[in-house]
């Protein structure tokens, strides 16, 4: 049973996609996904090469975490 004082409250945001996220995506992705694609199909997607993605932020915790 999880002890409801060890929860945190988290503060959930939408917002683009931006460079500084390419690190962060990249891990994110491999962890997820079986398939492997190139650095510059990041890069394009962090830099919002025809098309702007979104994604969602838990700015509740420390700097470094996903």
């Amino acid at each position: 049973m999880v002890d409801p004082r060890d929860l945190r409250s988290s503060t959930i945001v939408y917002r683009p996609i931006k460079p500084s996220d390419l690190e962060a995506l990249e891990q994110i992705h491999g962890d997820l996904f079986p398939i492997r694609y190139e650095s510059e199909f990041f890069f394009n997607f962090v830099n919002g090469r025809d098309i702007v993605f979104w994604g969602v932020v838990d700015c509740s915790r420390p700097e470094g975490q996903k």
